[in-house]
């Protein structure tokens, strides 16, 4: 429904983005002003605005696919665009209310020329630099005390990634870079901890190539996964889904297929005692569990018939109900999703929304780890933020 209700609010962000970009492109030359070039630039702004359309609605192919990666880089200009447009609406504002709105005047050429090249020159130094540092992983380092024996070990590396979004963003080149980071860590134990794909499985260019990049995960005890919100089939528009409570939605055969070919174990609410020495427990997404149902176990029910004097590590999407999983006896909690707020500035209200937004706080005796995750959702683009592998040194009693 949110789709469907934004695309007045997104083609009227368009028209004004278009229209000012029109005023300015006057400013700088007289060619603007002729019939040829209005006719060319109207033409190019409705492809312009419609890639997100093209891009969610279109047959599958070669032609989708270069638009969709356009239309999500389209949508991070937009983003900022609409944001300096907000802040210059109440800079001019509060200066017409305080007597200096004059330099304001819109038949000013040189105001226009002067306030749109600086403007334009900003948009494009801050969208290029979120292109280039989402493509920048790095690897993230915690330590984590477990106040329980483990069979003998005394320390275990974990490794977690999340928010891979396998699909037009990331591919062949990104994972072929995050296992390398991985495998960096010599890890005993390898977590992701949801949203693989993004919301297509056809979305990935040579699904056969990917899943052999992340079958070359090394790990001692392997690598194990939960769902996330992402991992199901269903289109997008604007970053959100046509989905209701009501639709019925699924993880589909191929993503089943493509994880088995990565030698990836995915647990649906369920418990797994590795090695009989420690747990690992992961759960179905909060908001989609992929089941065709809208419900998933109450944590307490997936630990309740654990040897809780082995250390459980749970596998969680959304970092959610954190003290329901504390009290279920759980050790270290593992969690993505939220991509620390991705960009600028929506990356300082995660806060509001997340007891732990990013990084790692302790609920009691448990650790709770969110990773900002290695890939991204929508633009691709990342901006206050970082694209991570998080390592994890634990302690044993």
């Amino acid at each position: 429904m949110v789709a469907i209700i934004g695309t007045p609010l997104y083609l009227l962000g368009c028209f004004f983005i278009l229209r000012d970009l029109l005023l300015w492109l006057r400013s700088c030359t007289g060619i603007a002003e002729k019939k040829p070039f209005l006719i060319f630039f109207i033409t190019l702004s409705l492809v312009i605005s419609a890639t997100p359309y093209f891009g969610a609605f279109w047959p599958h192919g070669q032609l989708q696919r270069i638009v969709q990666i356009f239309s999500d880089f389209w949508m991070g200009v937009y983003l900022y665009t609409i944001m300096v447009f907000v802040i210059l609406a109440i800079i001019k504002f509060i200066m017409k209310r305080t007597g200096k709105g004059d330099i304001f005047t819109r038949e000013s050429k040189r105001y226009v020329l002067i306030a749109g090249s600086i403007i334009i020159i900003l948009i494009v130094s801050v969208c290029g630099y979120g292109y280039v540092n989402s493509k920048n992983t790095v690897t993230t380092k915690y330590d984590a005390a477990v106040d329980k024996t483990c069979g003998g070990i005394k320390t275990m590396k974990i490794v977690e990634i999340a928010d891979l979004h396998l699909g037009y963003n990331a591919g062949e080149r990104e994972m072929t870079k995050v296992v390398k980071l991985v495998n960096e860590q010599d890890p005993d134990l390898v977590c992701i901890s949801g949203d693989i794909f993004n919301n297509s499985y056809s979305a990935i260019k040579d699904p056969g190539k990917v899943a052999k990049i992340l079958a070359g995960i090394k790990s001692r005890y392997g690598v194990y996964a939960c769902w996330g919100n992402h991992d199901v089939e269903e289109p997008i528009l604007f970053g959100f889904t046509f989905s209701s409570r009501k639709t019925r939605l699924y993880h589909t055969s191929d993503m089943y297929s493509f994880l088995e070919k990565a030698n990836i174990k995915m647990l649906e609410d369920e418990s797994v005692l590795v090695d009989g020495k420690f747990y690992i427990t992961g759960r179905l997404d909060a908001h989609k569990p992929g089941n065709g149902t809208r419900t998933r176990k109450p944590v307490n029910e997936l630990t309740k018939r654990l040897d809780k004097t082995k250390p459980v590590i749970m596998l969680d999407h959304e970092p959610s109900e954190l003290r329901e999983t504390a009290d279920a006896g759980v050790d270290i909690d593992l969690s993505g999703h939220t991509h620390d707020g991705q960009f600028f500035p929506l990356n300082l209200t995660e806060n509001i929304m997340w007891e732990n937004p990013c990084g790692k706080i302790m609920k009691g005796n448990m650790t709770s780890i969110v990773t900002s995750g290695t890939g991204v959702f929508g633009p691709s683009m990342r901006v206050g933020t970082k694209s991570e592998v998080v390592s994890i040194n634990v302690t044993f009693k």
